[in-house]
């Protein structure tokens, strides 16, 4: 359950060749589930969101802003 007051995570895995271009890495969805509850059940109510960035680049860039 989620109350609002802990930490978010972003889940952001990509793929590229030379930094200048990025392609968000597509995770099954029952790994990105599998990989949100434990996360959730790890940080024990300091995490309340776990959120999985699909944003290639460009428009954004690899590092998170």
């Amino acid at each position: 359950m989620c109350d609002g007051n802990g930490e978010s995570i972003i889940l952001r895995p990509i793929e590229s060749q030379e930094a200048m271009t990025a392609s968000f890495s597509r995770i099954p969805e029952a790994i990105v589930r599998l990989m949100t509850k434990k996360i959730l059940e790890a940080t024990k109510g300091k995490v309340s969101a776990v959120f999985y960035d699909i944003t290639n680049k460009p428009p954004g860039t690899i590092e998170w802003e």
